[in-house]
């Protein structure tokens, strides 16, 4: 399909990340890092470009701190992992509509902060049984707009950013006839 458009830019960005991890011994780990990452910007359409919305929305840039551990103990039978981290998102894309016309548009928002804390628990009680737990509490919010055509607002939780997750399972190995392997997974 070919609407007689063509649009082009260019969006490139490196992306670098700062790593330092100490073994106080043989199953512990703590780490820091600090990160940068890069959403392409894109392309609106045509049509809303001929209703006076942008052509182009520019890319969206987060920088990420993580600090975290991670140890076995028990003789490998607990693993642990839990980490503490911080994203700041400037030219956040969101998504708004054009006033009166119900057509979609994608722009740079602002800026966002999320924060939270995850966590991993792996407990082998014996030799085939497995137990495990994993969540996380998140707090995502919303802190500057700079667009117009939005629906954000300061303070505003970021979309598709759950509060709080977990999730818990069990699994079992067993052998099974021929000298093969059997396994049973619930969660």
């Amino acid at each position: 399909l070919d609407c007689g458009t063509r649009q082009r830019a260019t969006f490139d960005d490196s992306s670098p990340r700062a790593y330092l991890a100490f073994a106080p011994d043989a199953q512990s780990n703590l780490y820091f890092s600090v990160s940068q990452g890069f959403r392409s910007g894109g392309f609106n359409s045509p049509y809303a470009e001929e209703l006076g919305a942008p052509a182009t929305y520019g890319p969206e840039n987060v920088t990420s701190y993580e600090l975290g551990s991670k140890l076995q103990r028990a003789d490998g039978r607990l693993y642990a992992e839990f980490a503490l981290f911080r994203s700041d998102y400037s030219d956040m894309q969101g998504y708004g509509l054009i006033p009166g016309a119900l057509v979609e548009v994608v722009s740079n928002v602002g800026e966002a902060e999320i924060e939270g804390f995850e966590w991993t628990l792996d407990w082998r009680p014996r030799e085939r049984l497995r137990l495990g737990f994993n969540g996380s509490v998140i707090d995502a919010t919303i802190v500057a707009v700079n667009a117009l055509n939005t629906a954000y607002l300061p303070g505003d939780p970021v979309d598709q950013v759950a509060d709080y997750g977990w999730s818990v399972f069990a699994d079992y190995a067993f052998p099974w006839r021929g000298g093969r392997q059997g396994y049973l997974r619930g969660g």
